[in-house]
């Protein structure tokens, strides 16, 4: 019976505790290990690496083997657990042993909603709902959703499908960012003279038009780049200085910018500037441009200002039809801007 108790002693003492790597012994006080992590080597998996994830030859720990593991971390796309200072063992080459962890599926879970993941160089290796790596991979550079996030054993993973798990450090994560939206029930906007285009839900400008003194339902709005915004549709948003906001009750919430820009229109009469550069007119009657035979310097009446889908603003400067762009200009007051109508493809496609 002696006999069989100190063979059972010196067993465990070779899974456990320090063991022999390539005739050197693994000092126990240098392995930052959890007492309830145990690995046990798969076959020929205990190649091990150091600190920068370069082969470490010779140094290898024997198949079926059992080990108490430490830190998790991510060296080059691939995930290793510490063995032993500047020694580390790829997470995949190791069993968990059940008896050692116990995660339940929601111990610890954290919603993400809209959350996305991108794979890095190496792929990803997952683990299952308790922690226990499988043989399933995600490649390189592949964009996964992830719903949900957790810690175990000392390191963050996120769900990427049921069951199904990759850490943190193996991915670079998309968190979207806080929204500011606030419903706005029962509101209408009457959009300005000149017309307006609308935005994503991103604040990227699109080419659909919204016409001079028609009016919109708003159901909510939102602060972007610092501007206030209002939603007439799904994914399309609408600038406040570009309309006048009704509450539900009927009351114009933004009168000052309203009354503003009535004011710089009704009191807006042809305009003298002074052209920068020789551009040639654009002729809208043939949709061409023709020779301007004034040069930098000259004087001009505006006698009307046309913003197409670009942005961009032209100044009628004739009655037969001949147009200058606004940058051949400087020092244009903004009323002369306000007065603006809008015609979104005036002058897109010349001849």
């Amino acid at each position: 019976m002696r006999r069989n108790g100190f063979l059972i002693s010196a067993t465990m003492a070779v899974m456990i505790a320090p063991t022999m790597l390539g005739g050197l012994a693994l000092d126990a006080t240098t392995v930052h290990a959890d007492s309830k992590m145990i690995g046990i080597v798969r076959r020929d998996g205990g190649n091990l690496v150091n600190n920068n994830g370069v082969l470490i030859p010779g140094r290898t720990l024997g198949n079926f083997t059992s080990w108490k593991l430490g830190t998790l971390k991510n060296i080059n796309g691939v995930d290793y657990y510490q063995v032993a200072t500047n020694e580390w063992i790829k997470a995949a080459s190791v069993e968990i042993n059940n008896a050692t962890a116990n995660y339940s599926v929601n111990d610890g879970l954290v919603k993400t909603p809209g959350y996305v993941g991108t794979v890095r160089r190496g792929g990803g290796s997952i683990v299952n709902d308790h922690g226990e790596y499988t043989n399933h991979t995600l490649g390189n550079f592949t964009s996964w959703k992830l719903d949900a996030k957790k810690e175990m054993r000392g390191t963050i993973y996120y769900r990427v499908a049921t069951n199904e798990w990759i850490s943190a450090a193996s991915m670079d994560i998309n968190v979207p960012q806080a929204t500011n939206i606030t419903r706005t029930p029962g509101f209408v906007g009457t959009i300005s003279h000149g017309g307006t285009l609308s935005y994503t839900d991103n604040g990227q400008i699109t080419n659909n038009a919204f016409g001079n003194y028609t009016a919109w339902k708003l159901d909510a709005k939102k602060v972007m780049n610092g501007q206030t915004y209002y939603r007439v549709a799904t994914n399309q948003w609408i600038e406040e200085s570009s309309m006048s906001v009704a509450d539900a009750n009927g009351h114009i919430i933004n009168q000052t910018q309203t009354d503003n820009d009535t004011n710089n229109i009704n009191n807006w009469d042809p305009y003298e500037a002074q052209s920068i550069g020789l551009r040639d007119y654009y002729d809208s009657s043939t949709n061409t441009y023709v020779h301007n035979p004034y040069g930098a310097g000259s004087m001009f009446t505006i006698y009307k200002v046309v913003k197409n889908i670009n942005g961009k603003y032209f100044f009628l400067i004739d009655q037969y039809n001949r147009w200058l762009p606004s940058d051949d200009f400087d020092n244009i007051p903004q009323r002369v801007f306000n007065s603006a109508e809008y015609e979104p493809y005036f002058a897109t496609s010349v001849k």
